[in-house]
């Protein structure tokens, strides 16, 4: 069985939708999971996850959530060679920031196991389908 963590910030709620997706993708497909705060994952347990979903709002200029960025600057070099997914939500700006955020990732070393899902402002079906394939990808 594969272990998941699904590790996400939210202002609004509307990230927090999208992890709650990725982590029911994971779990159709028998992993089991861990829905985290972003402050919450414990660098001594990464390796102990088969893959890691993040997600993150868009802030300001188009950039990843302060808030969040904190702890994921934290994370980074713990992430190296391991799988990961990106997801998050914006309101402005067309959500650029996730391709500097994928650039980032593989900067690092991260495997991106798929390729991000970002919609604007509250997920519809379509972005709340996409999260629950996320899931399901890393959790294959």
């Amino acid at each position: 069985m594969k272990k998941i963590a699904v590790v996400y910030f939210t202002g609004t709620g509307n990230t927090q939708e999208l992890a709650e997706q990725v982590e029911a993708g994971a779990k159709s497909k028998g992993a089991e999971t861990e829905l985290l705060f972003s402050d919450e994952l414990d660098t001594e347990r990464i390796d102990s996850y088969d893959g890691i979903a993040f997600g993150c709002p868009a802030s300001g200029t188009e950039q990843l959530n302060g808030m969040f960025y904190g702890s994921y600057d934290h994370y980074r070099p713990y992430l190296k060679g391991k799988r990961v997914v990106l997801f998050g939500s914006w309101g402005w700006g067309g959500g650029k920031y996730m391709n500097e955020w994928k650039v980032q990732a593989r900067g690092d070393g991260m495997i991106l196991a798929a390729d991000p899902v970002t919609c604007k402002k509250k997920p519809d079906e379509a972005a709340l389908q996409a999260c629950f394939k996320l899931g399901e990808i890393l959790a294959s």
